[in-house]
């Protein structure tokens, strides 16, 4: 019997435990589904090249708080910076607009409010007439002509990059035609070609080449020169007709202000793919290295990542305009304790019974001097007999008299300089640089004042502090000089060893010119010694015997030059130019090539070579990717 209860027991007990774990999985399903229905206002969903259906889709996305707020989803790409709206129709607005930030200034608020005491008759000492109307007016136009100076220069550089041209791809017919980047939309499928700025967000559907990969250049998000590999999904790249075809949509998380991440699915008739930060390429990078890529535009105009980040820019101020500021303040407070000690001496003084019979100081009341009665004078002064309100009256009458205090031209002469300062230094040759690339192309590089109150800071700097020398250098890589197996080759000095020469009052070496018949190679200044002078090793002679002892090292060194790489070649007009992701490595693989160990192409896992003109192949094993 004993044995049976206990048994009976532990089966209650058991039954209890199993009705106790079902309830908790009832739950958890329950707030599964809560969940899920919690996560499908917090993703969005676009889908291919369905303009319309990823409209509808949009409005359904719910509105999200800042900074920056959004939401609903938009679906324009255009972006506007500027302040105002410059249009015919719209172009008056700017003046009231402008108005209300210009009386952000306590100097305008302040002859603003000088004015209105002129007006006032009884503290007046015009008349009431407004005598400094005309001059603040004269300030605030020519302020305004300023603000609408840099406020337009922004307006055109918004139409220029919204009028940039892009690649539209129609999924149905498969014509690609040229758009303007205001014109694409959240859905659109469209071509990016090499060197071509990213129109807006997008998921990389699509690519040259072979292995899915292509390459951007970010300097417009984090100033970095170096290149970043993007790449088609794994699962995606194998097939990309049945991945990249109308009705196909992309889910993923709402637009924010994160770059280095991201989460998404892309979802076919059959198939799920997950997304990661390394299939998406933002508005503003470049494309490099890569033939054309195709992708699904996703996030554009202000809900990209880059126009996400940028904040309301600050107020800056020059350190001149804050001790202008600093100054003002003080004269205010000494023109208010003059007034003050002023009114009180007034208030003083002015109800003596010897002071108010004075004719020459009141004068006769009514400007009438046959009514003048020297025993009865008092009726005959504009002194009221209450002190208080006598006071106040002569405080603002000091205010209008000592009005000049306060320079009513030193903001206006301040902006003045500042505009021709800025004018004088967009227009000096001596700031304008300019150089063509490999492919011919010239960059020009003018200098450009994107903010009119910083121009006498740029000779105040006492102090830079950088990551790296590239930041502060024109990053420009050359093989000078190597060591292979101990023995130094290459003649001359580098950049860094004639700026430590100079400043340690040390003798600086001369220039090595070139040799007659010398190849010129990009980013190669290399200086053999003359293969006649035996007191210095030549390369050029060591490569070039196979029977020198030291040959088979320099041949290693410079064919792993040739290929332990991520350069790519590039063809224009007929030539083929090296792309590398950093200058170094471009400089590395050139100096292979300047010693016949070339580089030609690479295929999958094989690299393939010319060594003095025979071909070769070789097949990677192994990739160490670069990481910071």
């Amino acid at each position: 019997m004993v044995q049976n209860t206990q048994g009976d027991e532990g089966s209650c007990a058991t039954a209890t435990g199993e009705a106790r774990r079902i309830m908790e999985m009832v739950t958890f399903r329950k707030k599964q589904t809560v969940d899920a229905a919690t996560l499908a206002q917090t993703v969005r969903t676009v889908v291919v090249d369905d303009r319309v259906a990823s409209r509808a889709k949009l409005k359904e996305e719910p509105f999200r708080d800042g900074p920056p707020s959004t939401g609903p989803g938009l679906p324009k790409n255009k972006v506007t910076t500027s302040l105002y709206t410059w249009n015919i129709f719209q172009i008056w607005a700017i003046i009231p607009l402008d108005l209300w930030r210009q009386f952000h200034r306590a100097a305008n608020v302040y002859f603003l409010i000088i004015i209105v005491l002129q007006m006032i008759n009884a503290i007046s000492i015009t008349g009431g007439l407004p005598t400094v109307a005309p001059p603040l007016a004269l300030i605030l136009t020519v302020t305004f002509c300023k603000d609408a100076y840099e406020d337009y220069r922004r307006h055109v550089a918004d139409h220029a990059e919204n009028v940039t041209v892009t690649h539209q791809v129609d999924l149905v017919t498969g014509e690609v035609k040229d758009v303007h980047w205001q014109d694409v939309e959240v859905g659109d499928v469209i071509e990016i070609r090499n060197r071509e700025l990213i129109a807006a967000d997008v998921v990389v559907v699509e690519s040259s080449d072979p292995n899915g990969l292509c390459f951007v250049m970010t300097a417009n998000l984090d100033g970095e020169t170096n290149l970043k590999q993007r790449k088609v999904h794994t699962d995606m790249k194998h097939d990309p007709k049945d991945v990249l075809k109308r009705g196909a949509t992309v889910q993923c998380e709402l637009p924010n202000n994160r770059l280095n991440t991201f989460e998404g699915t892309y979802r076919t008739g059959t198939a799920s793919h997950s997304l990661g930060a390394e299939n998406v390429l933002l508005r503003g990078t470049q494309l490099r290295n890569t033939e054309s890529i195709k992708g699904v535009v996703i996030y554009t105009g202000a809900e990209s990542k880059i126009q996400m980040n940028n904040a309301a820019p600050p107020v800056k101020m020059s350190s001149m305009t804050k001790l202008c500021n600093v100054e003002t303040l003080w004269i205010i407070t000494l023109q208010a304790t003059f007034c003050l000690v002023a009114a009180a001496s007034a208030v003083t003084l002015n109800y003596r019974d010897d002071v108010k019979c004075n004719m020459y100081i009141w004068g006769p009341k009514d400007n009438d001097l046959s009514n003048w009665d020297r025993a009865n004078c008092i009726q005959h002064t504009n002194i009221g007999e209450d002190k208080v309100a006598y006071f106040f009256i002569k405080f603002f009458n000091y205010v209008l008299i000592f009005t000049n205090f306060v320079p009513i031209a030193h903001v206006l002469t301040l902006d003045v300089v500042k505009l021709m300062q800025s004018s004088f230094m967009e227009n000096d040759l001596k700031m304008y640089h300019e150089f063509k690339d490999l492919f011919g192309v010239t960059q020009e590089f003018p200098m450009v004042a994107r903010t009119l109150e910083l121009s006498e800071e740029l000779g105040m700097v006492d102090y830079v502090f950088s990551d790296k020398t590239g930041t502060l250098t024109c990053n420009v890589m050359e093989f000078r000089k190597c060591s292979i197996q101990g023995i130094s080759y290459g003649l001359g000095t580098t950049e860094i060893g004639r700026a430590y020469r100079e400043r340690n009052n040390m003798p600086v070496e001369a220039e090595v010119p070139p040799l007659p018949g010398d190849k010129q190679t990009p980013n190669v200044n290399f200086r053999d010694p003359d293969p006649s002078d035996r007191s210095r090793p030549s390369l050029s002679k060591v490569i070039s015997d196979p029977g020198n002892p030291r040959h088979q090292g320099v041949h290693d060194f410079f064919l792993s030059l040739s290929l332990n790489h991520e350069v790519l070649p590039e063809k224009r007009d007929g030539q083929t130019f090296l792309s590398a992701s950093n200058p170094d490595e471009a400089a590395l693989v050139y100096a292979a090539q300047h010693f016949d160990r070339r580089f030609h192409e690479r295929k999958m896992d094989d690299v393939r070579v010319s060594v003095e003109g025979v071909e070769q192949s070789f097949t990677v094993l192994h990739n160490l990717e670069f990481s910071s």
